[in-house]
Formats: C-alpha cells, structure tokens, sequence
C-alpha cells in the first residue's frame, strides 16, 4: 500500500537531522534519497489530505469469473464517514456485490462508522463482454475528524477483458476506408470525421465473422458505436468506436435554391460498401499473421509433429522395405535349394547327368514330363518310352508346385472417397481367390509348349509369373528372365495417338530401342499392311488392324531363346492369320522355347510338342498333344 506523502516528508528529516552527527557524504546520501523519492514517486509526495482511490492502477479480468475490486477512501487524520458513487459500464460489467446497487451503472458506496485514517470496501464484478472500459468513483464526500467535509475528485481505473479466441476482428471499416493503426487486440478507437453526416457505415473483415453492430446514426459532437463479435462458445468481445461528428454546416439560401428538388426526399439507408480488391488481399494478409502469431505455439508443435511422423515413416518404410528383401533373399535360396534337390534325387532315381554336372551346385538338370503327367491324372502315349526324347536336352523353365492367391473385396467401392471411408470405419470385406493350385511341370529348350483351358483358368497368371510379371504365393519358378520375350497383343496403345506415333511407344514399352524402330518401322508397316493408315488416329482403326499392328510390332525383333505367345495366334482376318502362323512357325523353328496360351486346339496340335491342360487354377493333364486335346475337348462337350 502507498504510505502517505506527508509521513514520507517527515521520516526523511528525521534522516538529515540524525545524520548531522555523521559524515558530510552521509548527509548528502540521505538528502539524495528524499529528494529522488519526490521525483520517482510525485504521486506519494503529493497525495496528502482526503482522497478516494482504487486498489490498483489498473485491471486485467477474463470472462466467465467474478472479480474483486477494491474501493479506498483516506484522510490525514482519523476518518468519521465516507460517501462516493462507483459508475461503470452495464453492457461489460455486471454488479454482483459490495455497496448498494442504485441502478445498473451506479453503487453507492456509504459508511460512517470508520475507524483510523483509511476506508475500504472490496466489491465483486462479472465481465459480459471483452473489452476495455473503466470504473469511476464520483460524488465522493469525505468527512475527518468531525470538522471538515471534503470532495475529492473524480478517480478512474482502467479495466481489460482478455479476448477469447474467435472473438478478434481483423479489420474495421468506416465508409470502406480501414482505420488507421487496426490492431486486432485493441478494442478502443477513436474517429473524427472531416465533415458532418448523419450516419456511417460500418463493415468489419472477415466478412463471415458473427458481428452485431449498434445503430450507426450520428450526431453532433462525439458518438458511440460499438461492434459486438461472437465465437462459436457464445463468447463476446466488444470494439468501441469513439466518432467525433463535427458541427452541421446550415445551408444558405442560393444553396438551398439550387439543390436538386430530388435530394430533398432522399433518405440515407444503411447498405454496406463493397470492399475493393486490394482492401481484401490486405485484410486476409492481417488475418493470417494475427494467426500465425496467435498460435505460434502450436503451429510449432504441429509442425514439429508432422515433421517427426515424416522422419519416422521413412526410417519405418526403410527398416520394412530392408526386412522384406532379406525375407525374399531367404525364400529365394530356400526354394533354389529345393530344386537343387529335387534335380538331384530325379537325377539319382533315374541315373542321368547333365554335361558338365558333378558336385556343382549351379549344374542343370533333366526332368521327365511323364511322371508329372501321370501325378497330374494324364496319360502318356504308347511307343517310345517315356522320358527318353526329353533327357536328351536340358531343362530351361522348371514350374514347381506355384500357387497364386489374388485378393478380391466383397463390396467395390465406387469413389475413392467412399473407400477412405470404409478403410477408416474397418469397413472393408475381402475374400481371397486361388488363380493357382499346386502347378507343377517342366519346359525342356527347343521345346514347344500348348497351354489350355477355359476361360479364367489361370493360364495367362502362369505366364505372367513365369516371365516375373508376377510373383507366386506359394512355389517357385526356376528360368532366366533375361532371356524371355512374353509378346501380347495391344499392350501399350494410345488410342488418341497415331498408328506411326503408336509403333515407337509400343516398341518402348517392349524394349526396342529407338534406332531399332527406325529400321525395323517400314518392315512393321507393310507386314500389318497398314500402308496409308499409319497418319490416322488409332481409335480410328477396327479391331482387327489394332491386333495386325500390335502383331507385327510385338513380332519385328530377332527370335529371344525364350518365346511367350499368349492368344496371339488368332489374329486378324484369313489371309493375315496364314501370315501371322508363318511368322511364328519362324520363331519356333528358329531353336526358341516356346510356351503358346491358344484356345484353339487345331493351332496346338499342329505347333506343339507337349501340352499343359489347366483347369480352374488346377493342373489336369501334361502330355501328348492329341491326347491331351482331346480330353480337354470332351470336357468342353
């Protein structure tokens, strides 16, 4: 509490008239103090005799909390009675006790049973609204020791409601011109016009923000417009605008006389000014610094988070990507070891080696497509025995016991949105599908293999996986990939390209290199027998000419060592298709191994040498051409 200037006075002579028995410098000091107290604190060397005050200089209160306010009234002497109005602002405070409630806005404060030199009265307020405003004693009588009555003057106090969040503005707007020095956290303005109206329009950015707005009307002299914003709580904050009005100018007669009859009956009707471009542009600018400060805080921590979920997907992904390729590493040799031994013990039942085999883990190895016949419920064909053309080459593509699961969901969804969703509600239904049972059979080189069978029986999965397309679930295949051409028909294509533009990113696709096109392009052309369509777009083209095209691309490299045709030899019409059969017949002749996906069982007895009927992801027979075809085409009938 601030002692009282005259006690102060009267301590510090003390001092000077004790330190006479001292040295000068002291003297000196305890002068020096006084006199700095008289400076620093004028209000304490001053404020002698009866005044009224508050208990501090100022207030900082927060909605939704009653707050203490302390009121002081104190004399030089000893006080009888003490009588003053508190007045405050009814649209921010709310009176809830301490004096006596004269009407919303006033307290009267009143005591005469005082003891000592100092009155106190503690009272309680609520904030309604945030915002700044004051409190004020006035009318204050003090009367000391029972013969003076004095009034001392009007005393306020500044009072600020901390503003929630979602109750700042970003600009304010008068007439469509911003105010000078807007800060958002400051809720007083004061604004004096050039010249007198009788209204203004207030606007307020963002332009979504849930404002109310007082009556805009004005008048001479200073006015009150107070804006009113509210957050999605309920909370409120209050901006008040102080307008200085200043004083109507009267009209003389010649003015009057030439005014336009029509502005006499105009009436001035409250309609927003629409903000210019670069009013918006600057108040979104305001917006989004007044954020970004508000809530740098946690705009840090957020994006320290995001930041940390970043650094630890990818040391996650990493470790999860180096584990899934030393579990592949693993199953690799664990299935290269079990070929290795299966080779080995048909080798020993059988008694046959590979040249050049010993105890070399890489040497290659012969199998009989009888005995898998015979496991796969096939017969083999009477004459020579079984095994004994085959032995004599060795094996190039060794397919062992593949099994192939496809994973297929119950319930599509139709939107990417709609399978967000359901991924997060756990929504999803899916059901596993077996494109592939237990397969198992062997390809000798040199040697030409028909693959059969209905529709979605898996023989195209087989060839995908046998070319690395695709890796099996279960099993194993055992080939060199590098030396595999898989040729199908129409991969690649563009339909809103041309056919010359198609032949360049079909052959990319395939491998061809661009100088390979160029001298390959006119022999790809004239076997299609495109010549004068190759400008034309490709959507333009039938059917037919699509699959001409796509042949003859797929076709115009030299013979690989490996050869996959699937479904390529029905193509185009009857001329097309003898010339496409000798193209083929080429290539297999040409030493390739050669596996054929047809469902034409003429086109397979007349090309093959062996044959793998699959059926419904199951094998049925490995065998003889004619025998097997024909069993596959009973089952059709």
């Amino acid at each position: 509490m601030i002692m009282n200037g005259k006690h102060v006075l009267i301590k510090g002579m003390k001092k000077i008239m004790d330190s006479r028995r001292r040295s000068f410098r002291r003297t000196a000091a305890a002068a020096a103090l006084v006199c700095i107290g008289t400076v620093m604190c004028p209000e304490i060397a001053l404020a002698s005799g009866e005044r009224v005050y508050f208990g501090s200089e100022s207030y900082e209160w927060e909605l939704g909390q009653s707050w203490l306010l302390g009121t002081y009234a104190s004399a030089d002497g000893d006080l009888e009675s003490a009588d003053y109005i508190i007045t405050y602002d009814p649209e921010m405070l709310q009176w809830d006790a301490g004096g006596d409630l004269i009407e919303d806005g006033q307290v009267q404060i009143s005591s005469d049973e005082i003891e000592g030199a100092e009155f106190r009265l503690m009272m309680n307020f609520s904030p309604l609204l945030a915002g700044e405003t004051e409190i004020t004693i006035t009318q204050a009588h003090v009367t000391e020791d029972g013969e003076s009555e004095v009034s001392p003057e009007d005393v306020s106090v500044p009072v600020s409601v901390l503003v929630p969040s979602g109750c700042l503005l970003d600009g304010i707007y008068i007439n469509g011109i911003p105010l000078d020095d807007f800060d958002s956290e400051t809720m007083n303005y004061t604004v004096e016009l050039d010249e007198y109206a009788e209204y203004v329009n207030v606007s307020v950015f963002p332009e979504d923000a849930n404002v109310e707005i007082s009556d805009t009307t004005l008048t001479e002299g200073e006015n009150e417009i107070s804006v009113i914003v509210e957050n999605e709580d309920g909370d409120k904050a209050r901006y008040l605008l102080q307008i200085v009005n200043p004083e109507e100018v009267a009209e003389t007669a010649a003015e009057a006389e030439t005014q336009p009859e029509s502005d006499a009956d105009l009436v001035p009707e409250e309609q927003e000014t629409e903000l210019s471009l670069q009013d918006r542009l600057w108040g979104y600018a305001i917006y989004a610094k007044n954020v970004a400060y508000a809530h740098w805080k946690f705009c840090l921590a957020v994006g320290a988070l995001i930041l940390l979920f970043i650094i630890l997907s990818i040391v996650r992904f990493r470790i999860y990507r180096k584990r899934k390729r030393a579990k592949e590493e693993r199953q690799r040799r664990i299935r290269e070891r079990r070929v290795q031994e299966k080779r080995e013990r048909w080798e020993e039942e059988h008694g046959i080696r590979s040249a050049g085999s010993g105890t070399n883990d890489s040497e290659k190895t012969k199998t009989s497509d009888a005995d898998q016949s015979e496991s796969a419920g096939g017969n083999q064909p009477d004459g020579e025995p079984s095994g004994t053309k085959e032995q004599e080459a060795e094996i190039e593509i060794v397919v062992d016991n593949v099994c192939m699961d496809f994973k297929r969901e119950k319930d599509e969804s139709s939107s990417i949105k709609e399978l967000v969703i359901r991924t997060l509600k756990r929504q999803r239904s899916v059901e596993k599908f077996r494109a592939l049972d237990h397969v198992s059979f062997t390809v000798h080189k040199g040697e030409v293999v028909g693959i059969i069978g209905t529709n979605g029986s898996g023989k195209s999965t087989i060839l995908k996986i046998i070319s690395g397309a695709l890796s099996p679930t279960d099993g194993s295949v055992t080939v060199d990939r590098s030396k595999i051409q898989l040729l199908t028909l129409g991969t690649g294509f563009d339909m809103e390209l041309t056919g010359h533009e198609n032949v360049y990113l079909n052959g990319a696709i395939i491998g061809y290199t661009k100088e390979y096109i160029d001298e390959k392009y006119n022999d790809i052309v004239k076997f299609a027998g495109l010549e004068g369509f190759m400008e034309e777009r490709v959507k333009n083209y039938s059917s037919g000419m699509v699959s001409r095209l796509g042949f003859a691309i797929a076709t115009a490299r030299d013979t690989p060592e490996i050869l996959i045709l699937d479904e390529v030899l029905s193509v185009g019409d009857m001329f097309f298709r003898k010339k496409s059969e000798a193209r083929i017949r080429e290539m297999i002749h040409g030493g390739s191994t050669v596996l054929i996906v047809s469902h034409s069982t003429s086109v397979i007895r007349k090309n093959c040498d062996k044959v793998v009927w699959i059926e419904k992801g199951k094998l049925r027979a490995v065998g003889d051409p004619k025998e097997v075809c024909e069993a596959y085409e009973k089952m059709e009938s």
